[in-house]
């Protein structure tokens, strides 16, 4: 009878240590993935993450599997974090350039650049494209009488911008 009341609390510890490690994987990629498209915060989190796994696979000893487990989840995480950042600033880098292209198509059209990017729509796009695919992830385009600039946020407050007058790119921290 003992036993089997051992086995059953290790088994509800090894489900209660999966379930953790997934919801704090749910919210960590929920935030850096969904939301802000960088790797941030998957990169503060998953190196304590990691070391509290550690620790905690140290003191209670649990299965091969759950202690695998527990140490894999926060790597996993910080690498599906980085592997999309760094999609995301590809899609950014080749989206910027469909949106140069058009706004100088635009101007040879217009004699002018575009006052606002929704004024390329629907002759150039169906509508203006995402600098990165989640919530924060869209283009701030500056017309102030002509001095033109096309910025987006790579991540946090490193911005990259496009001067339409220099034809190059900067950065802003």
């Amino acid at each position: 009878m003992r036993m089997g009341l051992q086995e059953g609390r290790c088994c509800w510890s090894s489900v209660s240590a999966v379930k953790g490690s997934l919801w704090l994987a749910a919210g960590v990629l929920l935030w850096d993935v969904g939301i802000e498209g960088f790797y941030g915060f998957a990169l503060l989190a998953c190196p304590v993450w990691f070391l509290i796994s550690l620790c905690k696979n140290v003191i209670s000893r649990p299965g091969w599997g759950i202690g695998v487990f527990r140490i894999a989840m926060p790597v996993l995480t910080l690498v599906i974090a980085v592997s999309n950042a760094d999609f995301q600033w590809r899609v950014s880098d080749r989206n910027a350039g469909r949106v140069i292209e058009a706004c100088e198509d635009f101007r040879s059209e217009n004699g002018r650049y575009p006052e606002t990017l929704d004024e390329l729509v629907p002759e150039y796009f169906s509508s203006v494209p995402p600098a990165k695919h989640c919530m924060l992830g869209r283009f701030w385009y500056f017309n102030f009488e002509g001095d033109c600039r096309l910025m987006w946020s790579r991540y946090g407050y490193y911005r990259r911008i496009y001067d339409f007058d220099t034809k190059r790119w900067s950065n802003l921290d």
